[in-house]
């Protein structure tokens, strides 16, 4: 994408998903603030304001979206271990054996889920910091390697603004 997207471009679509996820981050915060009581997330709010169909369907388009997610983050991850030649059998992460090593991993972690609230902590407090260990070394990589004059050039020539 980055190959030939315009830089301004790029920063304009992280800004604009910066302040997405602060805007819903703030909303969830002020609704626990404001509603101490209620500690069932999503469904609990909607129970709340639209009774118990309108926390069921919100649930139920939440747990959709989840599984939509769990899809598609399942199979980024095993066509990453795909372009490994040990784990070329992966393919593209839609390969039967890359399907099938994806519902292990999935039921792996429902049953982790299911073993109750401690366990479901630790691992989702282990999972937590190693995905934070990358996004760190992106972060400190793409600082260590910004050429100023590179990105000033590569924005003026996709704003049109070439030399006659």
């Amino acid at each position: 994408m980055t190959a030939n997207a315009n830089p301004l471009g790029i920063l304009i679509g992280w800004a604009i998903v910066a302040v997405g996820m602060f805007a819903l981050t703030s909303v969830y915060r002020n609704l626990t603030l404001q509603q101490p009581e209620i500690d069932d997330g999503i469904y609990g709010w909607s129970k709340a304001l639209f009774g118990h169909l309108g926390g069921f369907i919100a649930n139920y388009g939440h747990g959709i979206g989840d599984a939509v997610g769990n899809a598609s983050y399942l199979t980024v991850i095993f066509s990453a271990f795909g372009g490994f030649t040990l784990f070329r059998f992966f393919g593209d992460g839609t390969t039967w054996p890359a399907v099938v090593a994806a519902s292990v991993l999935l039921w792996l972690i429902t049953f982790l889920v299911a073993q109750g609230v401690k366990d479901s902590t630790v691992v989702n407090n282990v999972t937590t910091v190693i995905k934070i260990i990358p996004l760190a070394a992106f972060i400190i990589l793409a600082l260590l390697n910004f050429h100023a004059p590179i990105f000033w050039a590569s924005l003026y020539l996709h704003q049109g603004f070439r030399r006659r």
